[in-house]
């Protein structure tokens, strides 16, 4: 017992950790040198006092990360290769600058970029194996211990920033130290950005073949490839196989999400079908019959694929997900193909190396990159639909006096929206002729200066009712009208911000619902007479008429909103300045009584073009008759 707790105190396992540490960089220099700058950006912008976005750095940031995959792809080549030190960085550095230049600046990271930084990851899975001979089984055992590695780095960080935070939470709490909020994530960034890709690193296995690996699975992971995801891998197949048939005897169109849906089959398939080789020949019949057939199955799910995909492109235009999409099917049909027509060279090293290939062209490849092709189709479909509509004739936008229908201030929302999301805007600036107002509006919802979606803000400008996606032409979806001020900046009686509360003794604040049968308010005394005791009143919304009772049930008020609501048409958010505050205003008198109703919000829904009142917060100010 002693010598075993001599030996968890001693040094010896620090010093293991530090020569395993050591070795690492050693073997990784250039991509352990890119996490660490990683890790530094990430943590440097997120202790700034006042975060704002900074493109550079972003870009950096996105740089680094790609990089660290990279390099390491890299290495496992190199060292697969048996290449010397000075070749591996002439080569790694000549990397770098291809990444530098090719990887698009921006102030997110982009659909090209995260193909990117996924291809690099995948290289890693066969990168030692690449341009040499190998055999399958000891591409498979390589990833075995690769996939070990990273679950168990995840596990190790969640241990290590578990016991900090728990840690420190009993500092605080039993020596009153008030630790800020960022000392935490500071941790937990630290654990995921840098100890778990370094820990992967650690432990990739530096020994690229296994004449007989004699790999068995764990019992739990052969259950539930058996018992679990092969019958339901066929299951599903069967369901599929069935559809095709309902298409056929109906002959219907496949529905929307099928693309989808078969590419997320499709991939779990082809997991499954990797996972399984080291006991495809031992590990029942089921088993065996699905990895010899599995391509083959795959192909007539590919043929729906093909169809969904190809309708739905056709309909609504390229997007990042149908972009997505058509790479699986890409990817299914070069299985399909090798696997049937060349089955005896096909090796387990084509599966990922065709998806990086894929990946590789979907993020760099000019005019066919996802991120630029994308965003040119929408533009081709906006562009031809506005000059259908009579909107766009010679490359100039004509103002509309009449709305179009809704279907087309649906799809106008849905392209402009994609547009903007993109930073696609410039596209659409030769459009317009005064340039300073279209530029200015776009750049105040670049800047956050806007309140709602650009695309509503954009437009409202085009003189086009702005269409969510969720919205149906039977219920038009909701709206909402707001007005830009501070209903908590109370400061004493009689004074409220933007409300002039002369001449009335009480003064209400509202947030009430139409579901409300009756809500209690409690009002304040906006009286010089302090010592009045301001009457209670039970108030509800019914058929957007705001009724006020008060405690003697007599003298009942009824304020009709429909006026406000009206002057508002169409649906979407409409946010007034202070200056046109009067719009949301309104004043009743009724035997004696006198109201005035700020409105802050009001919001409902639109049915067949009645718009219907579900929620009003305000100011209510009420003057009883004279005593």
């Amino acid at each position: 017992m002693k010598r075993i707790r001599m030996r968890v105190f001693s040094m010896f396992n620090w010093q293991r950790v530090f020569a395993v540490l050591c070795r690492t960089w050693w073997r990784f220099p250039l991509a352990m040198l890119s996490i660490l700058v990683t890790t530094i950006l990430i943590l440097l912008e997120h202790n700034q006092a006042d975060y704002l976005p900074d493109p550079f750095m972003a870009w950096a940031r996105m740089i680094a990360a790609t990089t660290a995959v990279c390099f390491t792809a890299l290495g496992l080549f190199a060292e697969g290769r048996g290449w010397s030190g000075l070749r591996r960085y002439v080569v790694a550095l000549l990397g770098l600058g291809v990444i530098a230049l090719l990887t698009t600046r921006s102030e997110s990271l982009t659909a090209a970029s995260m193909l990117l930084l996924l291809a690099g990851g995948l290289a890693i899975s066969f990168a030692p194996y690449l341009l040499r001979d190998h055999d399958d089984a000891s591409i498979w055992y390589f990833n075995y211990q690769l996939i070990t590695g990273v679950l168990f780095a995840g596990l190790s960080a969640l241990v290590l920033c578990g016991g900090v935070t728990l840690i420190l939470s009993s500092i605080e709490y039993l020596f009153e130290i008030d630790f800020s909020h960022r000392v935490y994530s500071n941790f937990w960034l630290f654990g995921w950005i840098f100890f778990v890709p370094t820990y992967v690193l650690a432990r990739i296995p530096d020994r690229f073949d296994w004449p007989d690996p004699g790999c068995e699975l764990p019992v739990g992971v052969r259950f539930i490839q058996t018992y679990l995801l092969i019958p339901l891998s066929l299951i599903f197949m069967f369901v599929l196989y069935a559809y095709f048939v309902k298409i056929l005897l109906q002959w219907e169109l496949p529905r929307g999400q099928l693309g989808k849906m078969i590419s997320a089959f499709g991939v779990i398939g082809v997991l499954t079908h990797l996972t399984i080789y080291p006991v495809r020949d031992r590990g029942g019949v089921l088993l065996g019959w699905f990895h010899r057939h599995f391509y083959h199955m795959l192909l007539l799910p590919l043929v729906l694929l093909a169809i969904a995909i190809g309708i739905r492109i056709a309909q609504y235009g390229v997007t990042e997900a149908r972009y997505v999409v058509v790479l699986c099917a890409i990817w299914f049909g070069f299985l399909i193909g090798f696997s049937m027509l060349k089955r005896e060279r096909f090796r387990l090293i084509h599966v990922p190396l065709g998806l990086v290939v894929l990946l590789l062209f979907a993020a760099l490849a000019g005019p066919w990159r996802i991120d630029v092709l994308s965003v040119e189709s929408q533009y081709s479909r906006l562009e031809h639909l506005l000059q259908e509509e009579k909107l766009l004739i010679a490359n100039q936008y004509q103002f509309p006096e009449v709305q179009p229908n809704f279907a087309t201030r649906k799809a106008i929302s849905s392209m402009v929206e994609y547009i903007l999301s993109r930073r696609g805007a410039d596209k659409l600036r030769p459009w317009f002729s005064d340039q300073e107002a279209f530029l200015k509006t776009v750049k105040a919802c670049d800047d956050g200066v806007c309140q709602q979606q650009p695309a509503a803000v954009l437009l409202d400008y085009m003189g086009i009712d702005y269409v969510s996606e969720w919205q149906t032409e039977v219920d038009s979806g909701n709206f909402i009208v707001a007005h830009e001020f501070n209903r908590h900046d109370l400061t004493g009686f009689g004074v409220f911000t933007g409300i002039d509360v002369k001449g009335y003794d009480t003064m209400i604040q509202l947030n009430i619902y139409q579901q409300d049968c009756r809500q209690e308010c409690e009002p304040k005394n906006i009286s010089s007479r302090e010592d009045r005791d301001p009457e209670h009143f039970a108030i509800r919304l019914h058929k957007n008429r705001l009724m006020i009772v008060p405690d003697s049930g007599q003298r009942k008020l009824s304020l009709d909103l429909e006026p406000v609501v009206m002057r508002f048409p169409g649906a979407g958010e409409i946010f007034l300045p202070k200056e046109e505050k009067e719009k949301l205003t309104l004043e009743y008198s009724e035997d004696g009584w006198q109201a005035k109703l700020h409105i802050e919000t009001i919001a409902g829904d639109l049915q067949k073009g009645k718009k219907r009142i579900a929620t009003l917060s305000g100011i209510l100010l009420l003057k009883g008759p004279a005593q």
